[in-house]
């Protein structure tokens, strides 16, 4: 498989772990001439039902957008100095970890999904199964997860 073109999709939410897989994807991106897509998951409900339907969606993107600024920084600066020489391109959506990251691969027709094992949710790991287990089950193309 040729690295022209090759996006890797990145979902980060400022665990050690995902920084780690920031890390890890850009190597990999660097080494192939490949992009990165960072995407960061608000884990909430519709705009609908937090009651921002008065909000106009680009009020409500750019209100993610700066929830998500300090995640994006983070990785950034765990890129280092590939920072400077990687596209990189900031994705935020809002709901369900997998799920947004599963479409988020399709619509993108990411060739590569590189996540932490662990992300912050000890306790929802516990009840409801890991986002990293089920993005694995359910993604278009090769996970690698990343310790």
């Amino acid at each position: 498989m040729s690295g022209i073109g090759r996006k890797i999709l990145v979902p980060i939410d400022g665990s050690e772990g995902s920084l780690h897989a920031v890390r890890f994807a850009g190597e990999l991106a660097s080494s192939i001439g490949g992009h990165l897509l960072l995407l960061h998951v608000h884990d909430a409900p519709t705009p609908e039902l937090m009651g921002m339907t008065s909000l106009e969606s680009d009020d409500v993107r750019s209100r993610l957008g700066k929830l998500a600024a300090p995640k994006f920084a983070a990785a950034h600066e765990a890129l280092g100095h590939l920072d400077q020489k990687l596209d990189v391109v900031e994705l935020v959506r809002l709901g369900n970890a997998s799920d947004e990251i599963i479409e988020a691969a399709r619509h993108y027709e990411v060739d590569q999904i590189v996540m932490g094992s662990r992300g912050l949710g000890p306790i929802d790991t516990l009840l409801l199964g890991s986002v990293s287990e089920k993005v694995v089950r359910r993604a278009p193309c090769p996970v690698t997860i990343v310790r």
